[in-house]
């Protein structure tokens, strides 16, 4: 199995020029992963988080996939390129509730699992919101499940679902093999506001703390949960609050390591029309063989794809619940907590 994670810079008030870009860098890495008689295709693509704009800052209507013409764009994609996406999270407004004149919490931020023949074979609205989120966003409200895929049983969490093992729990409990994460997790996240730090604690707030859990959490899920773990974080270059940490994970190994990094140059400059005309692979100012199992922000680029190759996922998560016997224990009558 390949994955492709693409870090992306989101621009805060670029809704058009994100997606623009976003299909640029998916045809880019199918391309130039197929360019190579060593390199295999790429099976599945995943995007971070709020891909249309910062959640944190206003947002004009055309923020708002009102009539998924932008899922249509990345169906249509799959579709030519065979390759299954996950293209982060696009805002729509819930279900048979008219646009709003006021600043009601009726978006959701929905996750899409698209299929190699451009078809949405799963979605998920996010449950747990992030504190900035909640004047806009309205909290999914139906449970976690898993579909089926041609990678198995499989499920997706947003962001700060990740805080809470029980989301992983009831995948987990409905067989799931595979969880894939957009996000936008950033490292300013774990400070209060000046007026609120009653105590004076931000100052001795490590600055890496939003780091070390995002290392530590996804392999910690991975074990909980005994499924593979596709983790996809905003890009950026570093800062406090670009931080990446993009990773895929497995029970007992870990984040794999990525066997190659494109680290794309350049595009922040151009206008939402370059965009939409660059040909595959331009600005692409490097491709290195990482062996890094974390990818993080670079001085070197906002954008940046790490490409993830893994054998044999079916028979690794078999054998480590034959190890551990997670799920068996779960299941049992006397399991109790």
């Amino acid at each position: 199995m390949k994955i492709a994670l693409i870090q992306q810079d989101i621009e805060d008030a670029s809704p058009q020029k994100n997606v623009e870009k976003a299909l640029h860098l998916i045809r880019t890495v199918v391309s130039f992963e197929l360019s190579k008689d060593s390199y295999s295709p790429v099976d599945l693509v995943v995007l971070p988080e709020f891909l249309q704009g910062n959640p944190n800052q206003p947002h004009p209507p055309h923020f708002v996939d009102t009539e998924q013409v932008v899922l249509a764009r990345f169906c249509d994609l799959a579709r030519e390129l065979k390759v299954c996406i996950v293209p982060g999270t696009i805002s729509h407004y819930e279900p048979d509730v008219e646009e709003p004149t006021s600043d009601k919490t009726i978006l959701l931020n929905t996750a899409y699992f698209i299929d190699r023949t451009g078809n949405v074979v799963g979605e998920y609205h996010k449950k747990n919101l992030w504190h900035s989120e909640r004047p806009k966003y309205t909290k999914g409200k139906e449970p976690h499940t898993v579909f089926d895929t041609e990678f198995g049983k499989t499920g997706m969490l947003i962001c700060w679902d990740v805080i809470w093992p029980e989301a992983f729990k009831q995948l987990a409990a409905q067989d799931v093999e595979l969880i894939v994460i957009p996000s936008f997790w950033t490292g300013a996240d774990n400070l209060l506001p000046e007026n609120e730090d009653i105590h004076g604690i931000n100052a001795s707030v490590p600055e890496d703390s939003e780091s070390v859990f995002l290392k530590s959490a996804m392999t910690t899920r991975a074990f909980e949960s005994n499924s593979l773990v596709i983790y996809t974080n905003v890009g950026g270059v570093p800062s406090k609050t670009f931080i990446g940490q993009s990773q895929v994970c497995l029970p007992m190994w870990g984040a794999i390591p990525a066997s190659r990094v494109y680290n794309v140059v350049g595009l922040d400059g151009l206008t939402t029309e370059e965009v939409a005309g660059l040909e595959p692979g331009a600005y692409v100012k490097s491709v290195s063989s990482s062996g890094s199992s974390i990818l993080d922000v670079s001085e070197e680029a906002k954008d940046r794809i790490a490409v993830v190759e893994i054998s044999k996922v079916a028979e690794k998560l078999e054998h480590a619940e034959r190890v551990y016997k997670i799920r068996e224990d779960a299941k049992s009558e006397d399991w109790h907590y």
